[in-house]
């Protein structure tokens, strides 16, 4: 079996699951760097395409945030935001990249076309890929480094609760879509309050989520992190704390 294989062995990952990819491949890069032995991210995908199988669906993070500061959305030549392994998937003919200049996917699998066709103008809520995920068991990958744990999925939470240290914003600019046509086009996206401090204390959550078991955690040969969590129950530990007052502990917010 080749590393990355190998490494996904411990992953908590069934034919058919789908599978929410985020990745800070530094420390996989570091570990094959050591061993003498070049690291190829494609290769790493087509280990997970393996590991969902054709009845899953694979999405990976090509998140870009610079709609918001009026620059234009390129479906095709802009680039994510989100690690190098998003943009890989992006170059691939078998990848398809879903439609938000914010929140975007490079998808493969059953249910690409579906999330490729969706049309939605906030950023999240139930008509959203975060929607989708918390309606149909997807699960939550996270390989390398885990001390941030990529929780973007609580912002749709928070937006659900209407959270009062964030609002929604829309946002115009320029969209050129998969065939070329450029339009104005407006998206809108969950932000924070700038009349207010948040310190999002993301050891705390890890530490929280940690504690409650909802993390399928490994450490490849003790030096490369990875977990896997289901969204729908970190959906219910995020809501719980917000609804509680439990997430004071990692997220505190005061008026300025």
């Amino acid at each position: 079996m080749d590393f990355y294989h190998d490494f996904l062995e411990e992953a908590d990952i069934q034919k058919g699951d789908i599978v929410d990819v985020a990745s800070d491949i530094s420390s996989i890069k570091a570990f094959l760097e050591k061993k003498g032995v070049q690291f190829l991210p494609s290769k790493l995908l087509d280990a997970l395409q393996e590991k969902v199988g054709d009845e899953g669906t694979l999405l990976v993070r090509t998140f870009n945030w610079d709609f918001c500061h009026g620059v234009p959305f390129h479906y095709r030549k802009t680039v994510g935001q989100t690690g190098l392994l998003g943009n890989i998937a992006l170059r691939r003919p078998d990848f398809k990249r879903t439609r938000h200049p914010l929140y975007s996917w490079a998808v493969w699998g059953k249910d690409q076309e579906y999330l490729c066709s969706m049309n939605n103008k906030r950023s999240f809520g139930p008509e959203t890929p975060w929607g989708y995920f918390e309606t149909n068991n997807a699960k939550m990958l996270r390989l390398g480094d885990t001390k941030t744990t990529g929780f973007t999925f609580h912002h749709h939470i928070e937006q659900e609760l209407c959270v009062p240290y964030r609002y929604e914003k829309t946002f115009s600019g320029t969209y050129i879509d998969e065939l070329g046509n450029s339009s104005v086009r407006e998206y809108s996206m969950f932000v924070r309050d700038l009349g207010k401090k948040i310190v999002n204390n993301e050891d705390e959550q890890y530490r929280r989520t940690r504690q409650t078991g909802v993390l399928h955690e490994w450490l490849y040969q003790g030096e490369v992190p990875a977990f896997t969590v289901s969204c729908p129950e970190i959906y219910r530990l995020i809501r719980n704390d917000l609804t509680s007052g439990l997430a004071e502990n990692w997220v505190h917010v005061e008026d300025l």
